[in-house]
């Protein structure tokens, strides 16, 4: 009997914590709204026919998304276990969001050059692209748990990655204005 009780104890927590009830948080839903503005912009870009402004409008609307989600991640209470479960579907969703974008705009340069675009395309990659670190940062220094944070830190990894890229697409070396 001594041996049942730590036994039954386990298989109740174990069973207890595959059932984690995903749930909306405020720093989930800035990460799904993201997603989501990413998409919008990739489908903006792969819409491009010379006029920047809807693309520009795509990218303040990502900017302005990043900056309330930093007023949102900043006032966010820490973030345990289970929230950071139901984040890494959101890290997920961003990553691939990001990397879609990624593809569709490495293509695209030359038009951005014919366009003379190359410097407000830069102003807005360099915009998203610090904000989002200081974002990101925000939001793993919230997550209390150190295998949690390990678990998120690989999509975070990629997501910064891919945005460097892009950034790094649009540098003054790799697109410059045609004449």
């Amino acid at each position: 009997m001594k041996f049942a009780t730590p036994i039954i104890m386990l298989t109740a927590m174990s069973g207890a914590y595959s059932m984690i009830i995903k749930r909306d948080t405020p720093v989930k839903n800035v990460i799904t709204n993201l997603a989501a503005a990413f998409d919008k912009l990739d489908t903006t870009v792969k819409a491009f026919d010379g006029n920047i402004q809807p693309v520009v409008d795509a990218a303040d609307n990502i900017i302005s998304l990043i900056a309330s989600g930093q007023i949102t991640a900043n006032d966010a209470a820490l973030i345990g276990l289970a929230d950071t479960v139901t984040l890494l579907d959101s890290f997920k969703e961003l990553d691939q969001s990001s990397k879609t974008l990624f593809n569709d705009v490495k293509g695209r340069v030359a038009e951005v050059e014919k366009a003379k675009q190359c410097d407000v395309t830069r102003e807005k990659l360099d915009t998203i692209n610090a904000s989002s670190k200081e974002l990101i940062g925000t939001i793993l220094r919230k997550i209390t748990v150190v295998y949690a944070k390990a678990q998120a830190q690989p999509y975070i990894n990629h997501i910064e990655s891919t945005l460097a890229q892009t950034q790094d697409l649009f540098a003054e070396n790799n697109c410059v204005n045609a004449n």
